[in-house]
């Protein structure tokens, strides 16, 4: 009977012990994580838009190599109705 107490007892123990100590281990691993998922965002943010500053404005534009400038000059002919 003894026996069983004492095991009750120090495993209950041992989960408030586990149930306290991972209120900071979890927070603390959420916390790195979250600042890895944002360093990764700041940087993939920086990589795709450039910034111009005029004056106190600053200027966020994307720049993309696939985007057509506007297409070829064609040279038209007027034609007289008759």
């Amino acid at each position: 009977m003894v026996g069983l107490l004492k095991f009750l007892f120090f495993a209950i123990l041992a989960y408030y012990f586990f149930v306290f100590l991972s209120r900071f281990l979890l927070s603390f691993f959420l916390k790195r994580w979250v600042s890895k998922i944002n360093k990764k965002f700041n940087h993939q943010h920086k990589e795709k838009y450039h910034e111009k500053k005029k004056g106190e404005t600053v200027i966020q534009y994307e720049k993309d190599s696939k985007i057509d400038p506007g297409g070829e000059y064609v040279d038209f002919e007027d034609v007289e109705n008759e």
